[in-house]
């Protein structure tokens, strides 16, 4: 079985992963992440950072859930 790679994009930047859950109360601080790197939201954590570099969506219900939110919220 192969299995696809992700492509090196960011060889030497600093990633930041959010993960959704209540560690993320503080979304006003999550704003300046993006002077700092680049930032990968999972699932619901797009809310708090709408001009996240990727939007990681972990299963189908979400996406159905969240799709008219993702298309007028997230940049």
């Amino acid at each position: 079985m192969s299995y696809w790679t992700v492509p090196p994009k960011w060889v030497g930047e600093t990633v930041f992963i959010l993960g959704c859950g209540p560690s993320l109360a503080n979304e006003k601080s999550l704003w300046s992440l993006q002077d700092h790197g680049r930032v990968i939201a999972i699932n619901d954590s797009f809310l708090l950072v709408p001009r996240a570099d990727v939007l990681y969506i972990c299963d189908q219900k979400f996406y159905n859930k969240y799709y008219p939110l993702i298309r007028n919220q997230f940049q």
